[in-house]
């Protein structure tokens, strides 16, 4: 499903926006089912949509009502092969969340890697991020710090932390010259390494930002340690 090169700048920059996208049915169910999914989760903050795959309540301390369909959409062996390709593995799926900024509401979320919070060990993994809603910068689209995922695990402040992530990473001004802005148009998608460092800048636009974002690790990883 990727290309070479698009396999190759996924392992050089850590990560790719692929020629692969949707198609317009399937972009229109998963809008449906989004849609169906925040509207049966009003009392939960958008940003902690993270879709339930255990009925232990310690995995979904938010109380979020699941969406089988969602999830089965997550199993689509076209994400796995996408994910596979880019991590050079026989990757699986291990979770996906919705990830929705409302017009104007100022939702940003701040320079982080994800193998600092996943419980994954070694940190192969990845995430694949459906644009439902076009992504642009006032809107908040998704800003990737290329090839920092080669310096491996960063630390993280935990100092100061907001209610939408418990740590943040950062930067050097020097990787404030490597930033790139993950431009999406409904239906495309991209993906990007769990040691990328990444964030996304509040939506200031009368558009909202909505995302599908399906996480794969390395099939020999294990979970190591609790969620942060």
């Amino acid at each position: 499903m990727l290309t070479r090169a698009e396999a190759s700048r996924f392992q050089t920059d850590g990560f790719v926006v692929p020629k692969y996208r949707l198609s317009t049915e399937a972009l229109a169910w998963l809008r449906e089912a989004v849609a169906d999914l925040v509207a049966a989760n009003s009392t939960v903050p958008l940003t902690k949509l993270v879709l339930p795959r255990s009925a232990r309540p310690e995995a979904n301390p938010f109380g979020v009502v699941g969406h089988h369909a969602l999830n089965r959409f997550a199993e689509n062996p076209e994400f796995v092969a996408l994910a596979s390709a880019a991590l050079d593995c026989e990757a699986v799926l291990w979770g996906a969340q919705v990830f929705s900024k409302a017009p104007a509401s100022g939702a940003r979320v701040p320079w982080h890697q994800d193998a600092f919070f996943w419980p994954i060990g070694p940190p192969n993994a990845c995430t694949l991020w459906i644009a439902v809603d076009q992504t642009t910068h006032e809107n908040g689209c998704v800003q990737a710090i290329s090839s920092s995922h080669r310096a491996g695990l960063l630390p993280h402040d935990t100092e100061g932390a907001d209610g939408n992530f418990s740590a943040s990473f950062d930067p050097s001004p020097a990787m404030f010259s490597n930033i790139v802005d993950l431009l999406l148009k409904p239906g495309e998608v991209s993906l990007h390494h769990s040691l990328l460092v990444h964030g996304s800048g509040s939506n200031f636009s009368g558009q909202s930002r909505t995302g599908f974002a399906v996480r794969f690790m390395d099939a020999r990883a294990r979970f190591v340690h609790a969620h942060r």
